[in-house]
């Protein structure tokens, strides 16, 4: 996917973040299926993990000098014009095959115990292959409410999971 192609995509407070370019789910799940390699973001505007975790994954791609595929996992739609959503059937089967390749890879599991698909998400795809992820925020992090903030450690460690995944891209 050629990142001339998008538009950067502007933070909460208005300002257009370079570090990011904005494609649709259906956009990411050909990226993985089409050999790509890049790191894609999947969180949602309005997530209080996702504003938590954005600075960082941010810090990072300016950090490493990388972009960052965002995907907004809050839109009811699916492709680039629009016409197709998550309660078509078209829109399912892009978003299960999205599904299968992301979920089954790592496994993610709600408190039920069943596959689910949780944000903010970060999965390094090097041709294709799915070579480092990171779920959510460390789990020793507690929301209480919208102030609520990571301590340094926290805030560390997810930065350089972070690194990590975008050197496994690299490397």
């Amino acid at each position: 996917l050629p990142p001339t192609a998008f538009a950067p995509v502007v933070l909460a407070e208005g300002t257009p973040n370079p570090s990011f370019v904005e494609i649709s789910l259906e956009e990411s799940a050909v990226f993985i299926e089409q050999d790509g390699t890049g790191i894609l973001y999947y969180g949602r505007e309005g997530c209080p993990f996702c504003k938590l975790a954005l600075p960082i994954i941010t810090k990072a791609a300016e950090d490493e000098g990388v972009l960052i595929y965002y995907i907004d996992a809050g839109r009811s739609t699916i492709d680039n014009d629009d016409s197709v959503t998550l309660n078509n059937g078209e829109g399912m089967k892009i978003y299960q095959r999205l599904f299968n390749l992301l979920v089954s890879t790592f496994d993610i599991r709600n408190e039920a115990g069943e596959p689910t698909f949780s944000i903010p998400l970060v999965v390094g795809i090097k041709s294709g292959e799915i070579v480092g992820h990171r779920v959510g925020l460390p789990d020793s992090f507690k929301m209480v409410d919208e102030s609520s903030r990571l301590s340094d450690s926290e805030y560390n460690a997810m930065y350089q999971s972070y690194v990590d995944i975008i050197s496994a891209v690299e490397n």
